[in-house]
């Protein structure tokens, strides 16, 4: 493989992937997480963890307002807006949206196996 350049690395794009949200009569497109809005997503998720709250909607709603984006790639949402999606979605559609943030923003556990060898 060739390395690549400083142009490819900060013109790199991210896995987006279009889903029908048949309640809203349209569809969205969801992204892969920067590098920052990836940490600083887990990092509320660790804390929400460390305090004792279950995976809810509430971070479900907080994976989407950084997974949302934009025909540019940009996000679509703030992350105030993470607080009312939850209530603005139906359960479906906010489920819909989710299952497709998680599987572009989860990595594999054969990556994370591979990243903790020495």
């Amino acid at each position: 493989m060739k390395p690549l350049s400083r142009e490819q690395l900060l013109g790199a794009g991210r896995a987006t992937e279009t889903v029908p949200v048949p309640a809203l009569d349209g569809s969205a497109i969801v992204s892969e997480m920067s590098a920052l809005d990836a940490e600083q997503f887990w990092l509320e998720v660790a804390s929400l963890r460390e305090a004792g709250q279950p995976m809810t909607s509430e971070i479900e709603a907080r994976l989407l307002v950084r997974s949302l984006v934009d025909e540019r790639g940009e996000r679509l949402l703030q992350d105030d807006d993470a607080e009312g999606l939850p209530a603005h979605l139906s359960g479906l559609s906010l489920r819909l949206l989710a299952d497709v943030a998680w599987r572009l923003n989860t990595p594999p556990q054969e990556a994370i196996d591979a990243a903790k060898k020495p």
